[in-house]
Order: structure tokens, then sequence, then C-alpha cells
């Protein structure tokens, strides 16, 4: 969208959020397939809450590893792209309906209610009680 007072274009709903500073912290970098296992290690270890956020989630283990979470009376909410290139594998559906029916809180962005017409969540990132993991694989 135009504006024209400041002559500037700001792209449709976007917001402007100060940058925020945490401070000093550790990191660990891994590889992904070789140390696949440490995503699903933190997950395992939650006490209070995983906010996972993804482009699309396949992974009966990692489907397991969050309704056990779950069970333990962690809070598990997920969140995944409802349009993925190529759309949606029977195999992402599944894993989200077993995420449902188990109680765990999904939502799937897209349709009427995206923010942007040609949106895509592409996010690789869990909040793990108050530990971040950030991953990508591309």
């Amino acid at each position: 969208m135009f504006d024209a007072a400041s002559e500037a274009w700001t792209p449709l709903g976007a917001t402007d959020r100060p940058v925020v500073s945490a401070g000093q912290t550790d990191a660990e970098v891994f590889v992904v397939p070789e140390e696949g296992g440490r995503a699903r290690e933190l997950l395992s270890r939650a006490d209070e809450r995983i906010l996972l956020a993804g482009y699309t989630l396949t992974s009966q283990s990692v489907v397991e590893t969050l309704v056990q979470a779950h069970e333990r009376g962690v809070s598990v909410r997920v969140l995944v792209d409802g349009s993925p290139v190529g759309g949606m594998s029977g195999r992402g559906a599944a894993a989200l309906d077993t995420l449902a029916w188990n109680g765990i809180d999904v939502r799937v962005i897209g349709g009427d209610r995206a923010r942007y017409r040609f949106h895509f969540h592409h996010a690789k990132y869990a909040v793990v009680d108050d530990r971040a993991l950030v991953t990508t694989e591309n």
C-alpha cells in the first residue's frame, strides 16, 4: 500500500516491531539429518510448554513426542502452513489429525484468514520451556 503523505510503500498488513535483545546466551549448532534426534530430544524434555511452528509436519516420531509431552501435562501448540507448495500431503494431514485427536491445539494458516494473499508460513522453530530451537532444512 502506498502512503502518499510519507511517500513510502508498506506491505499490506505489515507490522513494524522494534528489535528486542535478550542479552548474552548459549547456542548449540547441529546438522540434520546426522543429528536429527537432537530436536526430538529437546521436545521430549519439555516440562511446561512446546510452541512448534513449521512449514509442514510429517514426522511420526515428532508427533509421538508431542503427544507424549501433552500426556505428561505439557502445553503443546502447533502452527503449520495450510497450503505448502504441492499441497498438504496425506502424511502431513494425518500427523495433524493425530495431534488434534489427542487434544493438542493445532492451527493451520491459510485460506480466507491468511494474512497476505500469497502467504506461506515457512518457519521451522519451537519454543520449549525457556529454550528456542531454530532449524532450517533448505
